[in-house]
């Protein structure tokens, strides 16, 4: 089954959190987990896949931390799947037809060549960004609660 990888999805929260935060502003790796409640190694290790694909770069010292390199209208999420995972490929006929002898008459091809590009196309067509905007309303959504 299609299933994307805890390092794309944890990647991909730990980049919200980063578009979230001020322009500028570095978060530390142990700021980043203990909020995304992931283990500070193993986001470390996602966080240095990212910065060598130069979504984001790091600061050292006492305020050190990590921060994105573009703003996040430009960060794509194409980008960040293809820093953690690699590009996307629901059957490899899709991309390589050469890799199998019936492609060109494959009555199957086409259904995941279609689903194939819609999925290109939702991760080409959404941003940090649309996925900030989505974290704010959903926080807006929630009830308030109040102790006593």
């Amino acid at each position: 089954m299609l299933e994307l990888s805890t390092r794309v999805r944890y990647g991909t929260r730990a980049l919200v959190q980063l578009a979230d935060a001020h322009l500028g502003q570095t978060l530390s790796v142990n700021d980043m987990a203990t909020a995304q409640r992931l283990s500070p190694k193993y986001l470390e290790r996602i966080m240095a896949a990212l910065k060598h694909a130069g979504l984001v770069r790091a600061a050292r010292g006492i305020t050190g931390g990590y921060q994105l390199t573009r703003p996040p209208e430009s960060v794509r999420m194409t980008d960040v799947v293809a820093a953690l995972e690699g590009p996307t490929c629901v059957v490899t006929c899709v991309k390589e037809p050469e890799t199998c002898a019936m492609h060109e008459m494959c009555p199957t091809r086409d259904l995941w060549g279609t689903i194939q590009g819609a999925l290109d196309g939702i991760l080409a067509g959404t941003t940090l960004m649309d996925l900030v905007t989505r974290k704010r309303q959903k926080a807006a959504e929630q009830p308030a609660t109040y102790c006593i």
